[in-house]
């Protein structure tokens, strides 16, 4: 097949990528998408155990109650759920539904399912180091208090290399793949195409991953800003 070059009409990112995720590709076109995002977000609750879900309404409760802080750190600890919880997670649970379902590229989806989690921990990271906790004890401040000095740092410098990471994994995998179909004489992605794709691949991730950083780093300011303005520190 002809390889597709920056100069012709699809860009050169998604000509890496298809190489790639052409396998993910061919079977969402057999799927409806808007029930397969579904899924995948329903699964995100599944894996984690609804945890996250669980923190969003109870931090949610907290913050729009419209009491004093003490109060709020209170509601917080809460077993209960209350109305601003409920809001909370049907829409953040529609806004992630929606936002999968928009993506216009199939082969775009298994990078953001990737990026999400990474850029959630990068985040965790950074709030806890870089603003006081809002109460005397908890997980959150003895995190704070006992993790490295340059776990920021460390942090910030294997977010940015994940997508080496994964591209070497891609690679692996290529390899064994194209070792297995050559003993049984299968047809297999040709070896300069898979390198031509797995090169487009790396740099597309690389810069899909330098601007969330960046986005993820601004709310992650934002939301923290407010969220010690209202507490005291965060949570």
């Amino acid at each position: 097949p002809e390889l597709l070059w920056p100069s012709q009409p699809e860009s050169s990112l998604r000509a890496g990528l298809m190489p790639t995720f052409q396998p993910l590709a061919l079977c969402l076109q057999f799927l409806a998408p808007v029930p397969l995002m579904l899924f995948i977000v329903i699964s995100e609750f599944l894996f984690t155990g609804g945890l996250h879900a669980d923190g969003l309404m109870d931090t949610s409760d907290g913050l729009f109650s419209g009491r004093e802080r003490e109060k709020k750190l209170e509601i917080m600890k809460d077993s209960r759920i209350g109305s601003f919880g409920v809001v909370a997670f049907v829409f953040v649970t529609l806004l992630k539904w929606q936002l999968l379902t928009a993506i216009p590229i199939p082969e775009f989806i298994p990078i953001i399912l990737i990026m999400m989690p990474l850029m959630s921990r990068y985040t965790l990271i950074l709030s806890i180091r870089s603003y006081p906790y809002a109460r005397k004890s908890g997980m959150g401040q003895a995190f704070a208090e006992y993790a490295p000095k340059h776990v920021i740092t460390w942090s910030t410098i294997s977010t940015l290399c994940m997508p080496l990471i994964i591209c070497i994994i891609l690679a692996f995998l290529y390899a064994l793949a194209l070792g297995v179909t050559s003993i049984f004489s299968i047809p297999f992605i040709p070896f300069n195409m898979a390198m031509f794709g797995l090169a487009y691949t790396c740099i597309g991730l690389m810069e899909i991953n330098i601007f969330s950083m960046i986005i993820s780093y601004i709310i992650n300011r934002i939301l923290n800003h407010y969220i010690v303005k209202q507490l005291g520190g965060t949570t």
